[in-house]
């Protein structure tokens, strides 16, 4: 009798089993993980240079629309050009794309206090280096002519000038 139960639900699983491989499947929604490092010959922030050789690695995971991403930038020489310390930026990101809208909506979190500094986990008004900020873009849906236009503006932590007003930068 036992036996019998364990053939027929052994049967039964088959049968699901081969069902769900002949159903059709519209979108597959996988995840995607991402892993790099990339060695530049200079670090250029929206076209300021910061330092020179650089190692930037990335960590990033994405299901669907949304996507996590930790980013980061470190030199070799142990110095940068403003403070004498080396340059160190963490970058933590999460956005969602729409579709095939070419639409995508972002948040960030941007440090680059430097070496030494260890206030990552500072987030205090007027103390924190962590800049917050949004951003919106869009990219033509042309595969042959890659054009995007991207809007971001920081609008949290140490984004304020010596006045108490924000600093807006226009790329």
């Amino acid at each position: 009798m036992k036996d019998m139960n364990r053939v027929k639900v052994t049967v039964i699983g088959v049968i699901a089993a081969l069902a769900v491989n002949f159903m059709g499947v519209d979108k597959v929604q996988a995840q995607e993980f991402k892993i790099q490092g990339d060695l530049v010959s200079s670090y250029v922030w929206r076209g300021f240079y910061q330092t020179g050789v650089s190692f930037q690695p990335t960590l990033g995971f994405g299901i669907g629309g949304f996507a996590l991403t930790a980013w980061g930038s470190t030199d070799f020489d142990g110095t940068s050009s403003s403070d004498g310390e080396a340059a160190k930026e963490i970058d933590l990101t999460a956005a969602y794309t729409f579709g095939d809208s070419g639409l995508t909506l972002s948040v960030a979190s941007l440090w680059w206090a430097g070496q030494g500094s260890n206030k990552y986990f500072n987030f205090k008004s007027h103390e924190t280096a962590h800049h917050f900020e949004a951003g919106l873009a869009y990219t033509l849906p042309l595969e042959k002519f890659p054009l995007s236009i991207a809007w971001y503006t920081m609008f949290a932590g140490a984004d304020k000038n010596e006045r108490e007003s924000r600093i807006i930068l226009l790329m």
